[in-house]
This record gives C-alpha cells, sequence and structure tokens, in this order.
C-alpha cells in the first residue's frame, strides 16, 4: 500500500501543504509509474521561493529508469560519505549528510554514514528544474531523497 506523507514548517509551526500532484506540476516532475512506497514531500506549487523535498521507495530498476529519464547516469555517481576536506577555510566532514541539517530534520530522512550512497547533482526536468538527489541503493528497492535546486523555467 502506497502512503504519502507532506510536511511543511514555516516560523508558525506546521501548515497544510499542497497537494503532491499540484507540486509536481510546479517543478515539472512526474513520478515514475512503477510502484512507489513511503512517498514523503514538502513544497509549494505557488510559493516560487521554495524548493521541493522529495523521497519515496521503488524497485531498484524504477529508480534507474527515473533517474536515466532526467539525464542521471545510474552507474555514474559520486558517492556519500564524501572524503573530508575544506571548503572557505571550513573543514568538512565526512559523514556530514549531503543536504542540510534543517532539510533532514524536517523531513525525517536519516542516512547511514556506515554504508554507500550514490549521490547526483545533474538531474533536470524538461523545463530545467533541477534536482540534487541522493539514492539509497540497498537491496531490491531503493530509496530516492530529492531537493530542488533550480525551478523550472515557465512558458507563457
Amino acid at each position: 500500500m502506497s502512503s504519502i506523507f507532506a510536511v511543511t514548517l514555516t516560523g508558525c509551526g506546521l501548515v497544510q501543504d499542497d497537494s503532491l500532484e499540484d507540486v509536481l506540476k510546479a517543478f515539472d516532475l512526474q513520478l515514475p509509474s512503477c510502484e512507489i512506497e513511503s512517498k514523503k514531500y514538502s513544497g509549494s506549487a505557488l510559493r516560487s521561493d521554495e524548493e521541493l523535498k522529495l523521497s519515496f521507495r521503488a524497485p531498484k530498476g524504477c529508480i534507474e529508469q527515473f533517474l536515466q529519464s532526467h539525464g542521471e547516469n545510474p552507474a555514474d555517481s559520486f558517492r556519500w560519505p564524501f572524503g573530508g576536506g575544506t571548503v572557505n577555510g571550513e573543514e568538512l566532514s565526512p559523514t556530514r549528510p549531503p543536504f542540510p541539517d534543517s532539510t533532514m530534520n524536517d523531513m525525517g530522512w536519516k542516512l547511514d554514514p556506515s554504508r554507500v550512497y550514490n549521490c547526483y547533482l545533474g538531474f533536470r526536468t524538461s523545463n530545467g528544474g533541477a534536482f540534487q538527489v541522493v539514492v539509497d541503493p540497498k537491496g531490491d528497492k531503493n530509496t530516492i531523497y530529492m531537493v530542488s535546486t533550480e525551478r523550472p523555467k515557465r512558458h507563457g
């Protein structure tokens, strides 16, 4: 059975979110047609400053097709946890999740730094929407975590 969980946090607390269908349309994104489980999202169809955060679980082949249909080669990812390093003189933890702490907390996402995840930065929609994507490749079903980095261009 498929379930959908929507959450939006604001300065005032939890508020009703737009429907998943409306948010996906605003971001020019269609979910794959395979059986999907554990959908969770946060986003707005109307507020152009709000990013889409989306996760779901689906068969491995379905996730691979979804990535390919948006310009990603499933075999050509970089891995998380990353090697350590510094950016602008600030030491980076190799086990710090690839999404901001606020996103991880708001969405209830948990990534295990003792495992390896596939990361993609070139996921694009047909109208120019872009997403940072992390895939948990464990098992026959994979979990995909997505955060928009750019809204699609509007025509009209």
